[in-house]
């Protein structure tokens, strides 16, 4: 920032005295620029003396929650804060419908009768997920304004930043989502605007002292292995049904995994094609053909590649790469539809493994599971 000035200035002095408005432009900035710096001081110093005395008054809190796999946590919280048991069953009874809240801390009442609001939440998870796509469709779910990015701390953790309105007030809110064994626990934080940036910065404190102390480790859903031609082996969470297996032909083989909802229909599908290098000399051709048969098994037109990368897998494979691919049905003109394409090459086969799934902003939850799902399945290659 002083280089900047320090130029500005040196500008300044060779401006001919014709030029005042140009002179005033530059005092301007000037002056914009030291009272940004001065705000940022007095806002990073506030900040320090709210950490401060969060500090003062906090206390550890330690609690367990459920028989069945049990989860043990910690946070530290404000000793002045009134503690309320949402959930009066013991253990708490959480499945699959819905967020379910167990605990609720609440601060001191602000303006207006409101107050800052700390709740431990669960939902028991039935697909396999990752912890940063439930969050995020729990945004759009509930239509709430995202503030920044996510922060992805692993496959497990995130946390967003994001503002709302409920019942005529505003909040600033801040959430931290863990999956833990087959369940995710949520940490929701929300403070009201009117209450300044006091009480917010002591929630991102109260989050940032929350830790997972102890847990069953288990996955939420289990996964069964398949094995082909004694060689290819991966595994697929169970949720998957395998649908549409062709396997007389010497030459070519295949089957498909499909996401069936409750109502039998298809929310995503992935399907596997192996062709023989004996019968299949000539790999252009082979791409050729694939490309054939995914237009006009699924009625599809595809679009456009937009992204493709190197793929780790086993040791079989002298290559691997993915690619992914916007498209859409030849009955419409929209491209509705995201195609992973996996190639992977052996001495025996050319194998290629891909998933059709609705793109994120057609229906984020199953494109999350689809993806997750695919992603497991690739890195279950051996």
């Amino acid at each position: 920032m002083r280089i900047i000035f320090s130029f500005m200035i040196i500008l300044a002095l060779a401006l001919p005295a014709s030029q005042a408005s140009a002179m005033d432009y530059i005092k301007g900035l000037l002056n914009w620029g030291k009272n940004k710096i001065e705000q940022d001081e007095t806002d990073n110093s506030l900040a320090t003396q709210h950490i401060e005395e969060f500090n003062a008054e906090a206390k550890v809190v330690q609690k367990t929650y459920f028989e069945q796999e049990p989860i043990s946590f910690e946070l530290r919280l404000p000793s002045s804060w009134e503690y309320l048991t949402a959930d009066q069953s013991s253990p708490p009874n959480v499945d699959s419908r819905l967020l379910k809240t167990i605990d609720i801390y609440r601060g001191p009442v602000i303006v207006g009768g409101d107050r800052p609001l700390l709740k431990i939440q669960a939902i028991a998870l039935e697909h396999e997920i990752l912890a940063e796509h439930w969050l995020q469709n729990f945004i759009f779910e509930n239509g709430y304004t995202q503030e920044g990015e996510m922060i992805n701390s692993s496959e497990n953790e995130s946390q967003i930043y994001f503002i709302h309105l409920e019942k005529g007030v505003s909040y600033k809110s801040v959430m931290k989502a863990y999956i833990v064994g087959s369940r995710l626990l949520a940490v929701r934080y929300d403070a009201p605007v009117v209450a300044g940036e006091k009480f917010y910065n002591y929630g991102l404190e109260i989050l940032k002292s929350f830790k997972i102390t102890d847990f069953t480790p288990s996955a939420i859903e289990d996964m069964t292995d398949y094995t082909f031609q004694k060689s290819f082996k991966f595994s697929y969470p169970v949720s998957w049904t395998i649908q549409n297996s062709a396997m007389k032909d010497p030459n070519k083989k295949q089957f498909e995994l499909q996401n069936i909802d409750k109502a039998e229909n298809i929310k995503g599908m992935i399907r596997f094609v192996f062709y023989n290098k004996t019968g299949n000399k000539d790999i252009e051709d082979v791409v050729a053909q694939l490309k054939t048969s995914i237009e006009t098994s699924h009625s599809l037109r595809i679009e456009k590649l937009s992204a493709n990368a190197p793929l780790n897998v086993g040791l079989l494979f002298d290559t691997a790469y993915i690619e992914k691919y916007d498209v859409g049905f030849t009955n419409t003109r929209h491209n509705n539809y995201e195609l992973w394409i996996s190639a992977l090459e052996s001495d025996d086969w050319n194998t290629f493994i891909y998933l059709l799934t609705p793109k994120k902003e057609i229906d984020y939850y199953e494109w999350a599971r689809n993806t997750r799902a695919f992603d497991l399945i690739l890195h279950s290659i051996n």
